[in-house]
């Protein structure tokens, strides 16, 4: 009858989430190194940061995503929320600005510059690298990309490869 319960008790820990990998905590910190991403923004900053940052008001950007999975018992949140500034300038080049955050925290940029060459040259950036090498990293912990949207938009993104293996992480594991 221990035998049975120990097994049960066992059982029960390892479906809601005693694994070190699936600790909840780690899917709400704020890594003290955050990585440049562009536009003077890091990783890991809050809605909130970026707002005081660009002095972003009411009508200057647009809701594009706010999902939030139910919380259960074991797994760990998962929020993310995504907004559009339309009009955004970032190295004298005008475009559309896309944020993500991943549980609050900034985990990607993409900014779709009217010209994504004179951009791309005007930032330093090595065009063959970002396009036909799938991107390049850019130390300590972003990746840069160029690519295509769903409307065949040219974009430039930047991510924190940390929170991008974090969502996929919960992507595999809890979807």
């Amino acid at each position: 009858m221990k035998l049975k319960r120990y097994f049960t008790v066992l059982l029960v820990l390892s479906l809601y989430g005693c694994d070190s990998r699936y600790n909840i905590d780690d899917y709400l910190k704020v890594e003290d190194v955050r990585s440049n991403l562009t536009y003077g923004l890091t990783s890991y900053i809050t809605f909130d940061e970026v707002k005081a940052k660009l002095q972003l008001q009411e009508g200057d950007f647009i809701i594009v995503e706010n999902n939030n999975a139910s919380e259960q018992p074991g797994i760990p949140p998962f929020d993310i929320f995504t907004i559009k500034i339309a009009s955004a300038q970032i190295a004298d080049h005008n475009g559309g600005l896309v944020l993500s955050f991943f549980n609050s925290r900034l985990m990607e940029m993409r900014y779709y510059p009217n010209e994504i060459d004179d951009f791309v040259e005007k930032i330093s950036l090595d065009p063959k690298a970002l396009r036909e090498l799938g991107g390049f990293m850019i130390e300590p912990y972003t990746k840069a990309w160029i690519s295509k949207d769903y409307q065949g938009k040219y974009y430039v993104g930047w991510i924190d490869i940390r929170l991008r293996d974090q969502f996929n992480t919960w992507i595999k594991n809890f979807s």
